[in-house]
């Protein structure tokens, strides 16, 4: 199965963990059109995503670098769940969160596959497991997770535009565009889907369609 493909190493190897969520998040962003670099005086300045995508990983080296301390109060109340033994869907998917946060990612498949046998239409267990997933490159099986949100609630804009992102890494398109529209049918107060829908727009050398949605920003 994914899981049993996914290295030992990476379970025990937060460093691991963090460096190949890092290096996957980079390329995806990439390979979707989110990240754009401009320069200025020969100098790079960073975009809003890189800007903010800066933030989060400062935040999560303090938060790393707090649970490694061995008298860490988070860190007790994490190992007293991860000890437990539950067999109720929501706890599993919470104790995989805090299992993620650690880089124990082999444990934490485990228990969403665990939560999602108990409960077959948790619809969070599904969300985060794309999300893990989604940092091994495992595109077509996060892919069936957020079609299984959708299908539990086809209101969710978040998991179409999350959609986006793997069918912009896997080039296509079109059924990218499809997604966007989705989101901002059921959302249409975001501005980023337009945004970033008039970007693939660009791509795909659609002008009209993308001034479209650029005049939607103003």
């Amino acid at each position: 199965s994914i899981i049993n493909e996914i290295s030992e190493e990476s379970s025990g190897n937060f460093k691991y963990f963090r460096k190949t969520y890092r290096s996957v998040h980079y390329k995806q962003a990439v390979a979707s059109g989110h990240l754009r670099a401009s320069h200025r005086a020969g100098e790079r300045v960073l975009n809003e995503f890189e800007w903010t995508r800066k933030l989060w990983y400062n935040w999560l080296d303090e938060y790393v670098a707090e649970l490694d301390k061995p008298d860490s109060e988070e860190r007790r109340l994490i190992e007293d769940e991860i000890n437990r033994d539950p067999r109720d869907a929501f706890y599993l998917t919470r104790r995989e969160a805090l299992l993620r946060k650690r880089g124990l990612v082999h444990d934490a498949l485990n228990d969403l596959s665990l939560a999602i046998y108990i409960e077959p239409s948790f619809m969070d267990a599904y969300w985060q497991r794309e999300l893990t997933y989604m940092i091994f490159e495992h595109y077509d099986e996060a892919l069936d997770s957020l079609n299984m949100c959708i299908k539990l609630n086809k209101t969710h804009a978040g998991a179409y535009k999350l959609r986006v992102d793997i069918y912009s890494i896997k080039n296509d398109l079109a059924l990218a565009i499809a997604n966007y529209s989705q989101a901002i049918h059921y959302n249409p107060t975001d501005h980023e889907a337009y945004y970033q829908r008039a970007q693939t727009y660009e791509r795909r050398n659609e002008i009209l369609s993308a001034m479209d949605d650029y005049v939607q920003l103003d």
